[in-house]
Protein backbone atom coordinates (compact mmCIF):
# COMPACT_ATOMS: atom_id res chain seq x y z
CA UNK A 1 0.00 0.00 0.00
CA UNK A 2 1.50 3.52 -1.16
CA UNK A 3 0.62 6.33 1.02
CA UNK A 4 -0.25 9.72 -1.31
CA UNK A 5 1.84 12.98 -1.24
CA UNK A 6 -0.52 15.10 -3.37
CA UNK A 7 -3.88 16.83 -3.57
CA UNK A 8 -7.12 18.17 -6.08
CA UNK A 9 -5.85 20.88 -7.71
CA UNK A 10 -7.85 23.48 -9.62
CA UNK A 11 -10.68 22.12 -12.00
CA UNK A 12 -11.32 18.08 -11.04
CA UNK A 13 -7.81 17.19 -11.59
CA UNK A 14 -6.48 14.55 -9.08
CA UNK A 15 -2.58 14.41 -8.55
CA UNK A 16 -0.06 12.12 -6.43
CA UNK A 17 3.05 11.32 -5.81
CA UNK A 18 3.16 7.78 -4.23
CA UNK A 19 5.63 7.13 -1.67
CA UNK A 20 7.29 4.38 -1.89
CA UNK A 21 7.32 4.53 -5.76
CA UNK A 22 5.96 1.93 -7.83
CA UNK A 23 9.41 0.18 -9.21
CA UNK A 24 9.99 -2.57 -11.87
CA UNK A 25 13.26 -4.00 -13.51
CA UNK A 26 12.96 -6.58 -16.02
CA UNK A 27 16.04 -8.60 -14.63
CA UNK A 28 14.73 -9.83 -11.18
CA UNK A 29 15.43 -13.00 -9.38
CA UNK A 30 12.04 -13.71 -8.30
CA UNK A 31 8.34 -12.21 -9.59
CA UNK A 32 7.56 -8.88 -8.12
CA UNK A 33 4.03 -7.36 -8.35
CA UNK A 34 3.17 -4.27 -7.05
CA UNK A 35 -0.56 -2.44 -7.27
CA UNK A 36 -0.72 0.94 -7.92
CA UNK A 37 -4.63 2.21 -6.39
CA UNK A 38 -5.08 5.89 -9.09
CA UNK A 39 -7.87 6.82 -6.88
CA UNK A 40 -6.76 5.64 -3.23
CA UNK A 41 -9.86 3.94 -2.41
CA UNK A 42 -8.29 1.04 -1.25
CA UNK A 43 -8.60 -1.02 -4.65
CA UNK A 44 -5.31 -1.78 -7.05
CA UNK A 45 -6.57 -0.28 -9.96
CA UNK A 46 -3.31 -1.64 -12.15
CA UNK A 47 -0.61 -4.00 -10.98
CA UNK A 48 3.38 -3.40 -12.32
CA UNK A 49 4.72 -6.42 -12.63
CA UNK A 50 8.30 -7.85 -12.89
CA UNK A 51 8.76 -11.22 -14.59
CA UNK A 52 11.78 -13.34 -14.06
CA UNK A 53 14.67 -12.54 -16.55
CA UNK A 54 12.70 -11.01 -19.39
CA UNK A 55 9.48 -8.67 -19.04
CA UNK A 56 7.80 -6.36 -17.11
CA UNK A 57 3.90 -5.77 -18.08
CA UNK A 58 0.75 -3.38 -16.76
CA UNK A 59 -2.48 -5.07 -16.00
CA UNK A 60 -5.76 -3.56 -15.92
CA UNK A 61 -7.61 -4.49 -13.19
CA UNK A 62 -11.72 -4.81 -14.17
CA UNK A 63 -12.67 -2.63 -16.59
CA UNK A 64 -9.57 -0.23 -16.70
CA UNK A 65 -7.06 0.21 -19.95
CA UNK A 66 -4.09 1.96 -21.34
CA UNK A 67 -2.91 3.28 -24.22
CA UNK A 68 -1.22 0.61 -26.07
CA UNK A 69 1.32 0.86 -29.50
CA UNK A 70 2.56 -1.89 -31.52
CA UNK A 71 0.93 -4.48 -28.88
CA UNK A 72 3.20 -2.97 -25.96
CA UNK A 73 2.15 -0.54 -23.41
CA UNK A 74 2.49 3.18 -25.44
CA UNK A 75 5.09 5.22 -24.61
CA UNK A 76 3.44 8.91 -24.57
CA UNK A 77 4.90 12.30 -25.06
CA UNK A 78 4.38 15.13 -22.81
CA UNK A 79 1.52 17.25 -23.59
CA UNK A 80 -0.78 14.37 -25.16
CA UNK A 81 -4.14 14.20 -25.04
CA UNK A 82 -5.09 11.51 -23.59
CA UNK A 83 -9.03 10.76 -24.11
CA UNK A 84 -11.49 8.72 -26.46
CA UNK A 85 -10.15 9.88 -29.19
CA UNK A 86 -6.88 9.83 -28.73
CA UNK A 87 -4.76 9.60 -31.94
CA UNK A 88 -1.94 6.94 -32.77
CA UNK A 89 -2.76 4.82 -30.02
CA UNK A 90 -5.28 1.94 -29.37
CA UNK A 91 -7.17 1.15 -25.48
CA UNK A 92 -6.93 -1.75 -24.25
CA UNK A 93 -7.49 -4.05 -21.15
CA UNK A 94 -5.63 -6.96 -19.51
CA UNK A 95 -2.23 -7.12 -19.82
CA UNK A 96 0.41 -5.89 -21.98
CA UNK A 97 4.23 -5.43 -22.26
CA UNK A 98 6.18 -2.11 -20.85
CA UNK A 99 9.43 -3.87 -21.84
CA UNK A 100 11.54 -6.80 -22.57
CA UNK A 101 14.89 -8.05 -22.38
CA UNK A 102 16.80 -10.60 -24.95
CA UNK A 103 19.33 -12.19 -24.76
CA UNK A 104 19.99 -12.42 -29.12
CA UNK A 105 23.75 -14.06 -28.63
CA UNK A 106 24.41 -15.88 -25.51
CA UNK A 107 26.73 -13.41 -24.13
CA UNK A 108 26.18 -11.24 -20.99
CA UNK A 109 24.53 -8.26 -23.35
CA UNK A 110 21.17 -7.69 -23.40
CA UNK A 111 19.03 -5.97 -26.13
CA UNK A 112 15.38 -4.64 -25.43
CA UNK A 113 12.20 -3.95 -26.75
CA UNK A 114 9.70 -1.47 -25.87
CA UNK A 115 8.21 2.12 -26.53
CA UNK A 116 10.18 3.12 -24.13
CA UNK A 117 13.46 2.07 -24.90
CA UNK A 118 16.49 4.95 -24.84
CA UNK A 119 13.99 6.95 -22.88
CA UNK A 120 14.78 7.96 -19.00
CA UNK A 121 11.15 9.97 -18.68
CA UNK A 122 7.97 8.86 -20.60
CA UNK A 123 4.06 8.55 -19.97
CA UNK A 124 1.59 5.91 -19.62
CA UNK A 125 -2.17 7.33 -20.52
CA UNK A 126 -4.49 5.26 -18.70
CA UNK A 127 -8.47 4.96 -18.45
CA UNK A 128 -9.71 4.66 -14.98
CA UNK A 129 -13.30 3.13 -15.59
CA UNK A 130 -16.10 3.43 -12.44
CA UNK A 131 -19.66 3.17 -13.04
CA UNK A 132 -19.55 3.05 -16.49
CA UNK A 133 -17.71 6.24 -16.46
CA UNK A 134 -14.47 6.75 -18.14
CA UNK A 135 -12.02 9.11 -16.24
CA UNK A 136 -8.52 9.47 -18.12
CA UNK A 137 -5.19 10.21 -16.41
CA UNK A 138 -1.52 9.54 -17.13
CA UNK A 139 1.15 8.18 -15.00
CA UNK A 140 4.86 9.60 -15.01
CA UNK A 141 7.71 6.71 -15.00
CA UNK A 142 11.59 7.84 -14.88
CA UNK A 143 14.60 6.24 -14.38
CA UNK A 144 16.68 7.06 -11.74
CA UNK A 145 19.83 4.65 -12.02
CA UNK A 146 20.57 6.72 -15.52
CA UNK A 147 19.57 3.30 -17.02
CA UNK A 148 16.54 4.23 -20.15
CA UNK A 149 13.26 2.93 -19.03
CA UNK A 150 13.42 -0.44 -20.88
CA UNK A 151 15.97 -1.57 -18.12
CA UNK A 152 14.44 0.34 -15.03
CA UNK A 153 11.66 2.52 -13.75
CA UNK A 154 9.40 4.22 -11.13
CA UNK A 155 6.37 5.49 -11.18
CA UNK A 156 6.63 9.01 -9.96
CA UNK A 157 3.57 10.39 -10.56
CA UNK A 158 0.09 9.97 -12.02
CA UNK A 159 -3.19 12.21 -12.01
CA UNK A 160 -6.31 11.49 -14.10
CA UNK A 161 -9.47 14.09 -14.81
CA UNK A 162 -12.31 13.30 -11.80
CA UNK A 163 -14.84 14.97 -14.60
CA UNK A 164 -16.14 11.63 -16.15
CA UNK A 165 -15.25 11.41 -20.03
CA UNK A 166 -12.83 14.67 -20.17
CA UNK A 167 -9.30 14.57 -21.88
CA UNK A 168 -6.32 15.39 -20.24
CA UNK A 169 -3.05 16.07 -21.34
CA UNK A 170 0.13 13.79 -20.21
CA UNK A 171 2.36 15.88 -17.24
CA UNK A 172 -1.03 18.04 -16.66
CA UNK A 173 -0.66 19.57 -13.02
CA UNK A 174 -2.62 22.79 -13.09
CA UNK A 175 -2.20 25.28 -11.17
CA UNK A 176 -3.76 25.75 -7.33
CA UNK A 177 -7.22 27.63 -7.64
CA UNK A 178 -7.45 30.89 -7.22
CA UNK A 179 -9.25 30.77 -4.08
CA UNK A 180 -6.28 28.37 -2.45
CA UNK A 181 -3.61 31.16 -3.85
CA UNK A 182 -6.12 34.30 -2.08
CA UNK A 183 -6.16 32.25 1.09
CA UNK A 184 -2.61 31.63 1.06
CA UNK A 185 -1.98 35.17 0.64
CA UNK A 186 -4.25 35.73 3.98
CA UNK A 187 -1.98 33.75 5.71
CA UNK A 188 1.00 35.25 4.36
CA UNK A 189 -0.39 38.42 5.15
CA UNK A 190 -1.56 37.51 8.68
CA UNK A 191 1.81 36.18 9.65
CA UNK A 192 3.48 39.47 8.98
CA UNK A 193 0.75 41.51 10.98
CA UNK A 194 1.25 38.60 14.09
CA UNK A 195 5.26 39.44 13.57
CA UNK A 196 4.95 43.17 13.93
CA UNK A 197 2.39 43.22 16.39
CA UNK A 198 4.84 40.91 18.45
CA UNK A 199 7.75 43.49 18.45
Amino acid sequence: MFSFIGNIFAQGVFYVQPNPQPTYMPVVPQEINVGIDIDGDGTNDFTLSSHVNNTVTLTAQGANQFLIQSLMIAAIPFGTSIGSTTSGYTWSGGTASLCAVINVDNTPNLSEIGNFSGMTNGYIGFDLVQDGNNYYGWMQIQSSLGLDLGLYGSVTAWAYETSPNTPIFAGEVPEPSTVALLALFGIAVGLVRWKRSKR
